[in-house]
């Protein structure tokens, strides 16, 4: 996903209103919602698009909504070298004809189809990956984690 030319994103400084925590929950992009409509609809969702609202989280501390965006990442929290994200998708039925769109610190990084797997490269320390429908709400399962340089996080989402 990274390259030398690509902006690199982090979520490292979004934090709760409320309580001040760093430690939150994606729920998925504010207009969600009414994305679900226009799916029904049959007309051009999330899933098409790289277009998006303000990344939409529950602080895991205190329970509080709130919204938040991508922001450049600091030279502090780059990597000396990129790390490699491994990322499968195991088959199942629910939703097996349906690519999920894959973001990577709020900012999409590909799709996933059952069965599939895909390569991210990182260059950030501390990541959230999350994986969500085609009308933009995150699936509760995700994923935080600490980027290794040069490493591997092998991570599998089940859907």
């Amino acid at each position: 996903m990274d390259t030398e030319n690509t902006e690199v994103f982090s979520l490292q400084a979004l934090i709760c209103p409320k309580c001040g925590s760093g430690e939150f929950k994606p729920i998925g992009f504010k207009g969600s919602a009414s994305r679900e409509i226009f799916s029904q609809l049959g007309l051009r969702t999330m899933a098409h698009t790289n277009e998006h609202g303000p990344l939409v989280c529950r602080c895991l501390q205190c329970g509080t909504k709130f919204t938040g965006r991508p922001r450049p990442a600091e030279p502090e929290e780059l990597l000396e070298s990129p790390c490699t994200i491994s990322l499968t998708r195991s088959g199942g039925f629910i939703g097996a004809l349906i690519d999920f769109p894959v973001f990577l610190n709020g900012v999409r990084a590909g799709s996933l189809g059952s069965g599939q797997t895909i390569e991210i490269s990182t260059k950030v320390k501390h990541n959230v990956l999350f994986v969500a429908s085609e009308t933009g709400a995150a699936f509760s399962n995700f994923f935080r984690f600490d980027a290794v340089p040069g490493g591997t996080e092998t991570l599998t989402f089940s859907r």
